[in-house]
């Protein structure tokens, strides 16, 4: 397992894979240790995986097996080690890499097929090695089986086992496309989130402009908030104009206004223009060219 599985991989996992037989062998026993483990909680839908994993790996090489599983309880100890947060007590990580390794004794038991019992019992060995929950997992895996039904288990895994199926690959695709599909989303609600915030701080900043121009120049903000939209796009000679004629049909006289109307144009400056940079020399120019 190349990382934890999130919440939606594991909902992804428990909908396409929630009445497979080896998973309902697995389920309630690995939810039932999984509150034994209250920092690391390994899940069920990560044990499926593991377990699958290490099926998906006999099946691969039958020749190879045994060699492969060696160590597999230390492989897959310092790898829940590595996923793990560094406070979390070390008896958790013996009991989550056991719940997966007597998760497999379980799955080849079943089938009594000779290669698969050899490797049942040096599988066992390594749990038993680490003297890690040995009875308790017995005793709480074999009850559900035998609910769940032993011949039930022994005819989904002898299937799986002769299929050409990989689904521990199947499944890490599967996450992986989960979690690609849930990190556009992230980025698109952060985005949509930045745009809502500009939106309204520019809905803010542009109230305050109006409200700027009604004090300064105009007593109605209706006219006010007219001139705000005439300005928008508009190049800064454009708004100098759109300034000079609004200034000349009310009246307003650039020597009585000049120190309040430039107020107002710097305030104007955080609206959604060109620049406003230079609007303050346009309107110069442009009030001396109508002189």
């Amino acid at each position: 397992m190349r990382n934890r599985l999130r919440r939606s991989a594991r909902e992804a996992i428990r909908n396409e894979y929630g009445e497979n037989v080896i998973f309902l062998a697995l389920k309630n026993p690995c939810e039932h240790f999984s509150t034994k483990m209250p920092q690391f909680r390994l899940s069920a839908e990560e044990v499926f995986l593991e377990c699958l994993a290490i099926l998906d790996d006999i099946k691969e090489d039958e020749s190879q097996a045994v060699f492969n599983l060696e160590h597999r309880w230390d492989s897959i100890s310092n790898d829940f080690r590595d996923l793990a947060d560094n406070d979390v007590n070390e008896n958790e990580i013996a009991l989550a890499t056991s719940v997966v390794m007597f998760s497999v004794v379980m799955c080849l038991t079943t089938t009594k097929k000779p290669l698969y019992s050899t490797l049942a019992l040096r599988l066992m060995g390594q749990i038993v090695e680490h003297d890690a929950y040995t009875d308790e997992l017995k005793d709480t895996l074999m009850v559900n089986i035998y609910r769940l039904g032993e011949e039930e288990l022994r005819q989904a895994v002898m299937e799986y086992m002769d299929s050409d199926m990989f689904l521990s690959d199947d499944i890490e695709e599967m996450v992986q496309h989960v979690e690609e599909e849930q990190a556009t989303r992230i980025n698109e609600l952060e985005t949509e989130t930045e745009e809502l915030k500009q939106k309204k701080e520019e809905t803010k900043n542009e109230e305050w402009v109006v409200e700027l121009f009604s004090h300064f120049c105009y007593e109605d903000k209706q006219v006010a908030q007219d001139i705000i939209n005439q300005m928008r796009d508009k190049t800064d000679p454009e708004i100098a104009d759109i300034i000079v004629e609004q200034m000349k049909q009310n009246k307003i006289s650039p020597k009585t206004s000049n120190i309040d109307m430039w107020r107002v144009l710097h305030a104007a400056k955080i609206l959604e223009s060109n620049s406003y940079q230079n609007l303050d020399t346009a309107l110069r120019r442009r009030r001396k060219r109508k002189q």
